[in-house]
């Protein structure tokens, strides 16, 4: 068992009865996650068992906003997945399709099939770094202000309290 630290970084997206929304995820896992130590400055390799945790907290993510929502909608999901110094960012976008097939008995299909996007890791050691992740985080929380980002409870946030997203800049 890995041990994870999660911190929740959707404060400031609430509801008009000031309920918080779990819109992006901010994980940060020891160094050896998966079961692979890195030394410091050292880069990630791939890991089977890092991708499919990832792909598990965004699932759930998703399904968890979907059912809140009262029932299977298509959901994107968000992750900002640190292991050591390196952070990277993770989504994906999960249709009602998937995630009723996830949730049956029967399974998901061998033809239903998944995309992940993941960034390049970037390391926070560096300046350069810590620079990059600044924009890439800003950026995202724009996208999730003011975009049409397909999560249920933020665009029903949106709709209900159009003021608060309008002080964001929204």
């Amino acid at each position: 068992m890995i041990p994870v630290v999660s911190y929740e970084v959707s404060r400031m997206f609430r509801r008009a009865k000031d309920q918080e929304l779990n819109t992006l995820v901010c994980k940060a896992k020891v160094r050896h996650a998966g079961g692979k130590h890195h030394g410091s400055g050292e880069a990630e390799t791939f890991s089977e068992e890092v991708l499919a945790q990832e792909v598990a907290e965004l699932l759930g993510q998703a399904m968890t906003q979907s059912q809140a929502m009262g029932g299977w909608q298509d959901q994107e999901a968000w992750l900002l997945s640190i292991h050591g110094t390196e952070i990277r960012i993770v989504t994906a976008f999960f249709t009602a399709k998937y995630m009723e097939a996830v949730n049956s008995a029967n399974g998901i299909a061998p033809d239903q099939r998944l995309n992940i996007f993941r960034s390049r890791p970037i390391n926070l050691k560096y300046d350069d770094g810590q620079r990059i992740v600044g924009k890439v985080v800003i950026a995202l929380l724009r996208y999730l202000t003011r975009g049409d980002p397909a999560i249920a409870r933020l665009r029903a946030a949106k709709a209900n309290a159009p003021n608060t997203f309008a002080q964001l800049g929204a």
